[in-house]
């Protein structure tokens, strides 16, 4: 089935639900103000399509294990639209595309030249780096998240260099949730082990 069968109002409703958090079909039915019934029937669909997956953890009754759906493929869906070019299709995302990808999407249009050429620039450095966060679509703050404290100058060479009006947080994990916001930050890279141990720290303080 071509992947943009799943772009339809309620398949991808469910889809972006997933993608902020794993949630039961009781949580996606209240969420998208349906029935359990009918999101068990969507989330088969896309099971069957390798788009998600299932783990049971817990029990919320006696005897009755809760099943929560997370999203199994992270990928990109591309539809270009030009005077003698259309076409559209799924790429795999590396981290930089990753992040140049969702900074087009949310980011101001002045940083979007400038970020692409700071996300290309990190290339060496991915490996050690866990997560990237912005304050808001103009890039105010960046935080990346590293235990590699002797990568840091070359971030900051970087970031002077294409985004200077950019502040910048570096630190571990724990010294990132312990950050006191006053936003909600946008992810724009969290690698696989970071976001297993994420539990605050996006979230804006009240």
């Amino acid at each position: 089935m071509e992947f943009n069968n799943f772009l339809v109002a309620s398949k991808w409703e469910i889809l972006r639900f997933l993608a902020e958090k794993p949630a039961s079909p009781l949580e996606i039915s209240e969420k998208l103000g349906t029935t359990v019934s009918y999101v068990s029937q969507q989330l088969k669909i896309l099971d069957a399509a390798g788009l998600i997956s299932k783990k049971k953890t817990g029990f919320i009754e006696k005897g009755k294990p809760r099943n929560l759906f997370t999203i199994k493929k992270e990928v990109a869906h591309l539809a270009i639209l030009t005077k003698g070019f259309g076409k559209q299709g799924q790429i795999n995302l590396t981290p930089e595309k990753e992040c140049i990808l969702k900074t087009w999407m949310v980011g101001n249009l002045s940083i979007h030249t400038p970020s692409l050429n700071f996300f290309m620039g990190l290339d060496p450095f991915w490996n050690s780096l866990e997560g990237i966060f912005v304050e808001n679509e103009k890039f105010s703050k960046i935080f990346v998240i590293c235990i590699k404290k002797e990568i840091r100058p070359k971030i900051e060479n970087a970031l002077k260099k294409f985004l200077p009006k950019t502040n910048l947080f570096f630190g571990n994990f724990e010294e990132f949730n312990k950050v006191s916001l006053e936003k909600e930050l946008i992810p724009l890279y969290v690698s696989p082990e970071f976001s297993n141990n994420l539990k605050g720290g996006l979230e804006k303080n009240e």
